[in-house]
């Protein structure tokens, strides 16, 4: 019978990369088998349950990721899983930059387990602070704070094989920053741009590019597959058609001479949202007339 682990987790910036450092905390088995439970009724909650693909939008669902498409989430496996436990003077050493915690059961080849995000502030380690404990409706036990406080809640479910990397994201407001998703987000949105034909040759193109780094939903809609998908496959001839289709209440203009969309100095992030927009409404139309919903099953197994 295999015993759950706990590791914390560490997250700082250097010359503007993410980095991580893990710490796996040597635990007792009882607090081993109360993490295990915690384990068991998260997966048991997913186990066949159909998931909806990760969009950076939905902050609602349950969704299924390829972790292998997480930038950050290589230096977690690569790293997080095959250290030995530490235990001297832990909470000095983790107690600045901690992001979160990983529970976990290691077996062979598979991993199976979940990430939780946490703060600085869950760290009890203030000297002359003491809690007292109630149990039937007296106070039986005093004791000075000297711990870390976590919860049984999940932001991130994961399974590692030897083939793959699945999970399952239960709270990306948290799952976000964990894996510092934003930066991902910002990066991968202008290479989406830049697939756009109608975006690569503007002579904005720069200012454009400057405009999606620096607004988030911009970022997302550019991340959503009905445009991410089809950026490429957007010329100007098919750009006008949309455009008669969704009328005059848009924001971009057309440069029929340059064949190019024209964003008013005065509304350029509100015509570029409309350009986005546009093309999206295409796939979508189409989508919806076939009915199409796509999703994925998960398997974890306790």
């Amino acid at each position: 019978q295999k015993n759950a682990e706990l590791c914390f987790v560490r997250k700082y910036r250097q010359t503007g990369v993410t980095r991580y450092i893990f710490y796996r905390a040597n635990i007792k088995s009882k607090v081993s088998q109360v993490l295990k439970g915690w384990l068991i009724k998260k997966t048991s909650e997913l186990n066949d349950k159909k998931l909806g693909d990760y969009t950076t939008d939905n902050f609602q669902d349950t969704e299924y990721i390829n972790l292998k498409d997480i930038n950050t989430w290589n230096e977690f496996e690569q790293k997080a899983f095959t250290l030995e436990h530490q235990e001297n003077e832990i909470l000095e050493k983790i107690k600045n930059h901690l992001i979160a915690f990983i529970v976990y059961v290691k077996q062979d080849n598979l991993i199976i387990g979940y990430v939780r995000k946490i703060t600085p502030t869950s760290l009890l380690n203030k000297k002359g602070l003491y809690s007292l404990f109630l149990e039937d409706s007296s106070f039986n036990e005093i004791k000075e704070q000297k711990g870390i406080e976590i919860d049984e809640f999940a932001d991130l479910l994961f399974k590692i094989s030897e083939d793959k990397s699945e999970g399952a994201i239960i709270q990306k407001y948290n799952f976000n920053p964990i894996f510092d998703i934003f930066e991902q987000q910002k990066t991968d949105s202008v290479k989406v741009l830049k697939a756009s034909d109608l975006i690569i040759k503007h002579p904005e193109k720069t200012e454009i590019e400057n405009i999606v780094k620096s607004d988030r939903q911009i970022q997302q809609m550019l991340l959503n597959p009905l445009f991410k998908s089809h950026a490429k496959e957007i010329n100007f001839d098919t750009l006008k058609k949309l455009k008669e289709e969704v009328g005059d209440k848009i924001s971009f203009e057309l440069d029929e001479t340059n064949k190019i969309p024209i964003f008013p100095p005065n509304k350029k992030k509100e015509a570029i949202k409309d350009f986005i927009k546009t093309i999206s409404y295409r796939y979508q139309r189409d989508l919806d007339s076939k009915h199409i919903m796509e999703s994925k099953p998960i398997k974890m197994i306790k």
